[in-house]
């Protein structure tokens, strides 16, 4: 299946969230595919109306976070991330809140390893 496809399905605006079986198909895309990285984070930037997607996008990056061992994805993902958390209040917080845990459990991991 399609990076973008892939993601689409992960992220609808149901009330279930993605499997982790597409989470991996997803993270397995990321390495080999900028259109997948592109497709989630262009989920980021709906409108509030799609907070579940937007919060479903969130739920992928950090499994994917969790999962990867290339550190420049980590980077491009993380300062990605960290726009969502500085954004205005029309944002939904459940997603700025959400945002902000994938930040720390990437600075966790950072020092970790240092």
């Amino acid at each position: 299946m399609d990076a973008v496809a892939l993601v689409a399905a992960a992220t609808t605006d149901e009330p279930w969230g993605a499997t982790v079986a597409q989470m991996q198909e997803i993270a397995n895309c990321v390495h080999t595919s900028e259109r997948a990285l592109g497709s989630l984070f262009g989920r980021l930037q709906l409108a509030d109306e799609s907070w579940r997607s937007i919060y479903k996008a969130l739920l992928v990056i950090e499994f994917i976070l969790k999962h990867t061992p290339n550190e420049e994805t980590r980077q491009y993902m993380v300062s990605h991330l960290s726009n969502i958390v500085k954004c205005e209040s029309s944002v939904n917080q459940a997603v700025r809140d959400k945002a902000r845990a994938v930040i720390e459990l990437v600075d966790q991991k950072k020092q970790n390893t240092s």
